[in-house]
């Protein structure tokens, strides 16, 4: 593996991408929440594209969907801090379980 995080092949991992659709019984479509959930478990250094996917996909959800993250690289975390982004982020749950 490079020091980038990809192999020699030229692959550079990407974040895994998880969605959860919850419903409440008898809930409308504007009810209805999305969770998205990008794992970046793995991956040494997101880099820009990857940023940019995570904040594209805030934006572009619903007020009422949230938007995770985990194990996103502390430096990262920070950075997105530092710019005042991070309160558009959930940090998800370390362990098993349901998103809540």
């Amino acid at each position: 593996m490079r020091p980038d995080g990809g192999d020699p092949a030229g692959r550079v991992p990407r974040p895994r991408l998880l969605r959860q659709e919850s419903e409440v019984d008898g809930a409308t479509d504007r009810e209805r929440t999305t969770d998205v959930v990008f794992d970046f478990t793995g991956l040494r250094r997101p880099d820009v594209r990857d940023l940019g996917l995570i904040l594209t996909a805030r934006l572009q959800s619903a007020p009422g969907d949230r938007v995770w993250v985990r194990a996103l690289p502390f430096q990262t975390w920070s950075l997105l801090h530092a710019l005042g982004l991070d309160h558009l982020f959930r940090v998800y749950p370390h362990g098993e379980g349901t998103i809540d």
